[in-house]
């Protein structure tokens, strides 16, 4: 019985330890120095490799916090990403340090039905919180106002 009691102990012990070991990856390192294209790169590509731990490394606190399905895209494609100036922005971040912002012209492959793929444009607005801080994304507007 004194067997039984210590082979358990030590058992739930080990298991214990084992479930505590598992640490999510800090990307936030490898993200830092990347310019606003490169950051809207990485996100679409950790999109589309299911890594939802380094999508949210570029994401600023405000878009993690928003409800995006992302599970209902299989993959995404960059058509093309340019640079836009403020005069054509549909809204402006004044608070943040070397703000840029891109508009993006992307095709997202849906996993159910192919006939529901679509391309679509938005601005994707990057900048940092200050000087030392990582570049992030902060506020992705859909353009209502054409379609590709």
């Amino acid at each position: 019985m004194y067997k039984v009691v210590r082979l358990s102990t030590i058992l739930i012990i080990f298991m214990l330890t084992a479930c505590n070991q598992y640490k999510p990856m800090d990307y936030t390192k490898s993200v830092q120095g990347l310019e606003s294209e490169q950051i809207i790169e990485y996100y679409f590509s950790a999109w589309n490799e299911k890594d939802y731990e380094k999508m949210n490394a570029v994401l600023s606190d405000e878009m993690k916090a928003m409800t995006i399905d992302y599970d209902s895209i299989n993959t995404v494609e960059i058509i093309s990403c340019d640079l836009v100036s403020a005069e054509d922005l549909p809204v402006v971040i004044d608070r943040l340090v070397e703000a840029a912002t891109y508009k993006v012209v992307a095709k997202y492959y849906q996993n159910e039905d192919p006939e529901q793929d679509n391309i679509s444009t938005a601005y994707y607005y990057t900048g940092k919180d200050t000087e030392n801080s990582p570049r992030l994304i902060y506020y992705v507007e859909n353009d209502t106002r054409e379609n590709p």
